[in-house]
């Protein structure tokens, strides 16, 4: 399931909405900065079996979010390790076809 962004409010209360509205507990929050942008990521546990569930978002350009589920007993640090891999992979991919800038999608 991907998110479109809204413009209007900061960066990091957009990524803390897409996850409170994901039926999870215990949520951390998180950025990185990259050549190709800012990655905002956050990950929580679902309340069905356990799980980790996480989120990444970038605003660049026309602004994406992808949610993440993980297998249950998978580690913090791996499922940290995935939402990383996922998002840094398309703000880069994003990046190199040139769609990271403003009206990109406007056809």
């Amino acid at each position: 399931m991907g998110y479109r962004l809204k413009h209007g409010s900061t960066p990091i209360e957009k990524v803390e909405r897409i996850i409170r509205n994901l039926p999870i507990r215990d949520t951390d929050y998180w950025y990185v900065d990259t050549k190709s942008g800012r990655l905002y990521f956050g990950l929580g546990i679902r309340l069905d079996d356990g799980a980790y569930h996480g989120v990444w978002a970038f605003l660049r350009g026309p602004g994406v979010a992808r949610d993440l589920r993980f297998k249950p007993g998978q580690s913090s640090g791996s499922v940290v390790k995935a939402l990383l891999e996922d998002g840094c992979g398309m703000l880069v991919d994003m990046e190199a076809r040139g769609l990271l800038i403003d009206g990109a999608f406007n056809a």
